[in-house]
């Protein structure tokens, strides 16, 4: 799956806040479905992660989108990413060391490639 749009996350969102009929001006909507675009990185999963994230915030706040915290919608959509990330990897080699894992994911991440020393002194600490 690629990402989407920039667009079609924007579109996507705004159809699903005029479906919760929440209380909102268009700009209001419009800025909302805007800020959930780097949050979500343009990825299906990483927007839906976010648009939960809003749904649990709108509930908080009774459906006002002004009132709605969006460092809070982002701590919890970058929680909920991670976690479905965890749940996907469990099942796979790399679900079985972790900190092996975790490790490479660092490194992918800050881009700079693992090296066969940071590996194998994850592997060996899980092996002590």
């Amino acid at each position: 799956m690629e990402r989407m749009a920039e667009d079609e996350c924007v579109d996507s969102t705004r159809q699903m806040l005029r479906a919760l009929s929440v209380s909102a001006t268009l700009d209001e909507e419009a800025a909302m479905a805007r800020r959930l675009v780097p949050i979500s990185r343009r990825w299906p999963q990483h927007l839906y992660c976010a648009r939960q994230a809003l749904c649990e915030e709108l509930n908080r706040v009774h459906g006002v989108l002004k009132a709605v915290d969006v460092d809070t919608v982002r701590a919890r959509a970058d929680a909920s990413r991670h976690e479905y990330y965890r749940g996907r990897l469990a099942d796979t080699v790399l679900g079985e060391w972790p900190e092996l894992t975790q490790t490479v994911v660092t490194q992918v991440a800050r881009h700079r490639p693992a090296t066969s020393v940071n590996c194998a002194s994850n592997r060996s600490k899980r092996w002590s």
